[in-house]
């Protein structure tokens, strides 16, 4: 009796502990896709600003293209491991709480100048 009950204890402690999800080969790292999205939010940010002030127009769709082409990525790579990444969300969450940290890094930056 005991050895079922500790068998069940520890099925359930293990079943509930997290599965590392193994990032694909060709997907970015999640350090990567940091990078990416950070610099697409704020070109997004910039965008928004702009187009209140500014008469050049750029679109959403080439500043992407400026971005990935900085970091040196494609866009079906970049497409493909955005997609991976929101078919998880966890690792996605991981991401976007960088993004926000370096964020948010950056605005303390730019308000102590």
């Amino acid at each position: 009796m005991n050895k079922l009950l500790f068998s069940i204890l520890l099925f359930s402690l293990l079943s509930c502990s997290e599965e590392k999800i193994n990032i694909p080969p060709g997907v970015f790292s999640q350090q990567e896709m940091t990078k990416i999205l950070s610099d697409i939010h704020l070109a997004q940010s910039s965008l928004n600003i702009k187009s209140q002030t500014d008469t050049t127009t750029y679109s959403m769709s080439d500043y992407t293209a400026f971005i990935l082409k900085q970091h040196k990525v494609s866009k079906t790579d970049f497409l493909a491991s955005l997609k991976f990444y929101s078919e998880n969300p966890e690792l996605l969450k991981q991401i976007y709480d960088s993004i926000i940290t370096n964020l948010t890094k950056m605005e303390g930056e730019l308000e102590t100048k």
